[in-house]
């Protein structure tokens, strides 16, 4: 029968070595799980989980009024003081004529605290979503939090702008194209509604440039155009806005080497809770031309409610104990891939 030295010595110098290193490394394994479970708790006491201690709120009763009442009167007419104590701690003793008993009464006093109008807070911050549209795009390349309209017989289309020199801010903006207007007149846009606070001001702006094949106001009579309305009380058909405001872009060449970035600003005051913004390009004549509208950093800046923060529950931060657990499951599953290396080549001898 030969010994465990014998059978040792008759495995193969591969499995002797991958042997010895599996039982070093679980030999580290162990050392670290001993470090990680005492040592490193007394290094860093500031990383135990304490929890507070909860605070008890007791409350206060109210002052008592005691009146002393006089009782039992003799016959007869007779001046009997009545004294009524402020505070149940004086020191002063009423004085009584004799044969009159008093009896204290204890009275409750109701403390009143006025409610103090609640102020809701504000602050002032871009209330539109997905402005500068870095927060995506819908299937159709629509900007997320946007909605589109057209007024038909022409080829409308919207697109994903990546193309660095016709995107004023970030990395994309929003293309609207139309092209082939079987009328004249033809509206493609986009809009939004935000929340607003009613008599509140706001500054609208936004970014952007019109690309025609021409290139040339002259050569086109002005034929591609872009405006923007609002809805102030927040209603969401194009078609009930009155007042379009034609923005002075004139068009540059769909494809050239700079291109400027024109910008439009105004002021609003909100008349309700909610306000629309509208954005439309504009093909003025029934032709095969195609106009390619840039819109960008379109902003509503103003006051806004405050958002609370909502604490996130769950399960509570990880610890070093949960560390110490995956180092142990993993120093197992290497012991046991070493006991079974060792049986295999048991056998094998």
């Amino acid at each position: 029968m030969s010994t465990l030295s014998d059978r040792w010595r008759n495995t193969s110098s591969v499995f002797r070595v991958l042997l010895l290193v599996l039982l070093v490394t679980l030999l580290l394994l162990l050392c670290l799980l001993v470090f990680l479970q005492f040592v490193w708790p007394i290094l860093n006491p500031e990383l135990a989980l304490t929890t507070p201690a909860p605070t008890t709120i007791t409350p206060t009763e109210p002052a008592t009024t005691e009146t002393l009442i006089p009782t039992d009167t003799p016959e007869g007419p007779t001046n009997t003081p009545v004294v009524t104590t402020e505070t149940p701690d004086t020191t002063e003793t009423p004085v009584t004529p004799e044969g009159t008993e008093t009896v204290p009464v204890t009275t409750e006093t109701a403390v009143i605290t006025p409610t103090e109008p609640v102020t809701p807070d504000l602050e002032i911050r871009d209330v539109l979503r997905n402005g500068g549209f870095e927060e995506g795009f819908k299937p159709n390349e629509l900007g997320e939090y946007w909605e589109g309209f057209n007024n038909g017989s022409a080829a409308f289309s919207y697109h994903i702008d990546d193309w660095p020199l016709v995107v004023p801010e970030g990395k994309y903006a929003q293309l609207i194209e139309i092209k082939n207007a079987q009328m004249p007149d033809r509206y493609s846009g986009i809009y939004q509604t935000a929340t607003v606070i009613p008599g509140e001001a706001y500054a609208f702006s936004m970014q952007g440039l019109v690309r025609t094949n021409t290139g040339d106001v002259e050569k086109t009579s002005y034929g591609y155009r872009l405006e923007v309305g609002f809805d102030l009380s927040g209603g969401q058909d194009w078609e009930d806005v009155e007042d379009w405001i034609e923005l002075q872009w004139d068009e540059q060449l769909r494809i050239q080497d700079s291109f400027r970035f024109d910008v439009y600003t105004t002021t609003l005051t909100a008349e309700s809770e909610e306000m629309t913004v509208f954005i439309r390009a504009w093909k003025k004549w029934a032709d095969s031309g195609e106009g390619d509208y840039d819109v960008d950093d379109i902003q509503l800046v103003g006051p806004a409610l405050v958002t609370p923060v909502i604490p996130v529950t769950g399960d509570a931060p990880g610890t070093i104990w949960d560390n110490v657990r995956v180092w142990a499951t993993v120093a197992l599953m290497l012991l046991l891939l070493g006991g079974a290396l060792w049986r295999f080549g048991w056998k094998r001898t």
